[in-house]
């Protein structure tokens, strides 16, 4: 398995983890710190850098860990995803409202959960699709 396919993996792994604890924990959305880092993880998938694609696994990696410990929830690694139709277009428009998140910032907590808990890519292709109609909204928080 390629280092990309390794973090699109690690990027729904840490989506799981963080939408278990916002739905364990009333109210709670994590902070900038984790937005940000799936927001480079995003970014970096554009670039054909191993090293950097590494960098960013091991960093996804260890907020897995990082929020299954600090928040009593389980730590999803080893998710598989297949990122093949209406998956496929969500995981694109998450990609681009990233990209948004490098420029306008991780502050706005609806714009961090939306990415967070649509990142775990756990939804059927019927409902991948209805998240992905939500992302223009998203996208225009940002600009």
């Amino acid at each position: 398995m390629d280092t990309k396919q390794q973090l699109v993996n690690a990027l729904a792994g840490l989506g799981s983890t963080i939408t278990e604890a916002m739905d364990v924990i009333e109210g709670f959305v994590p902070c900038g710190h984790p937005a940000l880092t799936v927001s480079n993880a995003l970014v970096a998938l554009d670039v054909d850098d191993d090293a950097a694609l590494t960098q960013q696994l091991e960093t996804v990696e260890g907020f897995i860990d990082h929020v299954s410990e600090n928040r009593g929830v389980a730590a999803y690694h080893g998710i598989e995803v297949e990122l093949a139709g209406p998956k496929a277009d969500l995981f694109a428009a998450i990609r681009e409202v990233g990209a948004l998140m490098q420029t306008a910032g991780v502050k706005n907590t609806q714009v961090n959960e939306w990415v967070y808990r649509r990142a775990a890519l756990d939804s059927s292709d019927e409902k991948a699709a209805e998240q992905l109609a939500e992302s223009p909204a998203i996208k225009a928080e940002l600009l």
